[in-house]
């Protein structure tokens, strides 16, 4: 391996094989191994995955990543459809994480394998074919490992890229939203207008904004228009109605109720604070 840190030649300490009728009767709690990294590649099915406290779906393809230390394993409530082959490995020392280690706490821990799949099931069924009826080629075995940690560690790489594209991407599209909403708040808006403004599907345009954000568009035109409104309140004599309908909200009840759910206080109240405030200051 190229970035082991300290040239050391990683070692398969075991292979596990769960079939139809071994996941139907037993189910993995949630466990870890404080010196191996285990790699679950599902050959079959789908389900639910636990690694680190966190459910994961995982699908035939998928490769679960379990870093040494790392807490894994299956929900017994849960039905049980996942086929798999689990590879243990040791000696792993890649530069910038713990030992026996593959990826980081920014890295997801399920890869899909792609265009590999059928060569990582098969180097998988051949490690456990060989080691079940020639156990003396241990060594044989290991080189199979390495290159299936090897090849996992390629598509970690691409899964990367992928998701640096992708948070690229969606910070651009993000700030785009964004700034049509700066411009448009004062207008009747909707996630539909929006997204037709935009030329972006409204469950696109509601994931990338909240991603990136942290709330929901709709929440954050919200806020605008009570932003806004507490600068006229602050700073004009405008009339309350009139404040409501130049935020673009046509209704002066609603706009109370969302005024006072946000602010804490009625529109009135919080002209009547700032006009106290100005008065004690000049006095």
């Amino acid at each position: 391996m190229s970035e082991n840190k300290n040239n050391l030649i990683p070692k398969l300490t075991g292979i596990h094989l769960i079939d139809e009728s071994h996941s139907n009767k037993h189910a993995r709690l949630v466990h870890l191994h404080e010196d191996e990294l285990e790699l679950f590649f599902v050959y079959s099915g789908e389900g639910q995955y636990s690694v680190d406290g966190k459910n994961y779906e995982v699908k035939t393809g998928d490769m679960i990543i379990c870093n040494a230390g790392t807490l894994h394993g299956e929900d017994p409530s849960g039905e049980r459809k996942i086929l798999s082959y689990c590879i243990a490995l040791t000696n792993i020392s890649i530069d910038g994480l713990p030992d026996n280690t593959l990826i980081s706490s920014t890295d997801s821990p399920i890869i899909s394998c792609l265009a590999l799949e059928n060569v990582i099931r098969n180097l998988m069924k051949m490690i456990y074919t060989v080691s079940h009826q020639f156990p003396h080629m241990g060594e044989a075995n290991s080189h199979l490992g390495i290159a299936i940690l090897e090849i996992t560690q390629e598509l970690i790489k691409e899964n990367r890229k992928k998701q640096l594209q992708y948070s690229e991407k969606s910070n651009v599209l993000a700030n785009r939203i964004k700034n049509y909403l700066d411009n448009h708040f004062r207008e009747p808006l909707t996630l539909n207008t929006i997204s037709k403004a935009l030329n972006i599907s409204e469950y696109y345009l509601a994931h990338v904004f909240k991603e990136e954000i942290g709330i929901p568009p709709m929440q954050y035109v919200t806020k605008r228009r009570i932003g806004e409104a507490q600068t006229l309140l602050m700073d004009t004599c405008m009339p309350i109605a009139e404040i409501s309908d130049k935020i673009g909200c046509n209704n002066p009840w609603h706009f109370t109720s969302v005024f006072n759910k946000f602010v804490g206080t009625s529109p009135s109240k919080y002209r009547e604070s700032f006009h106290h405030m100005k008065e004690e200051t000049e006095t």
